[in-house]
């Protein structure tokens, strides 16, 4: 029989174990808080206004957290099979691992060697200007094409949303939140995501209705 190349497949035994789930945030069959953000070029996005299009697919990063970065392309990949099913974003949130100034995850600073090794040093923005530029350059350097949206510097989206560096959920028309993950795991996040479109056709599948 003829193996069948996937290349998130390779991707994902690539990366290594997660970190243990320690955060918190909605959790499946609860309600996903709203929020109103804008993209690079200034645009607002409210998450009720494309929710009720489609599923919105909600993964946080930042450019100074690693596990983010090795599971882009995974992300990358769902996002150009699925983007005709689902709204994708990624919330860039307080940088995860910055150079000069505490990690919010440790209260100290915490640069990794994977960012000394790849010379991923930036720093802890001080302004909403200083994130924009650093999400443009991530996404640069990167080649980020799923679309993007900031959190305000009171990181208050990243706080509702449980504060993890590199979480995944998925949020259907209702608000509800149907997928969970503390850390983003794309093969399992996959699957979840067809068993649920499965289950959800007169919502989410059928377009001629629209």
């Amino acid at each position: 029989m003829k193996k069948i190349f996937l290349p998130w497949l390779l991707c994902a035994a690539l990366v290594a174990a997660s970190p243990p789930d320690r955060f918190t945030g909605p959790q499946s069959g609860e309600s996903a808080p709203e929020f109103a953000l804008y993209d690079l070029e200034g645009q607002e996005v409210r998450l009720e206004q494309f929710r009720k299009k489609d599923p919105v697919v909600l993964v946080t990063g930042s450019y100074s957290c690693p596990i983010f970065r090795q599971r882009l392309p995974a992300l990358q990949n769902l996002y150009e099979k699925y983007k005709g099913r689902a709204s994708f974003y990624i919330l860039y949130t307080v940088e995860a691992h910055p150079s000069g100034s505490p990690s919010p995850y440790s209260g100290k600073e915490w640069v990794t060697e994977e960012n000394q090794r790849e010379q991923i040093l930036v720093p802890q923005p001080s302004s909403y200007d200083e994130r924009a530029n650093l999400v443009s350059q991530c996404r640069q350097a990167l080649h980020i094409t799923v679309p993007t949206l900031i959190d305000d510097m009171d990181n208050a989206v990243w706080a509702e949303y449980g504060k993890a560096p590199n979480a995944a959920y998925l949020i259907d028309s209702s608000g509800k939140v149907q997928l969970r993950q503390g850390w983003f795991e794309p093969a399992s996040f996959e699957q979840t995501f067809l068993e649920i479109m499965q289950e959800e056709p007169p919502r989410w599948d059928d377009r001629k209705n629209r």
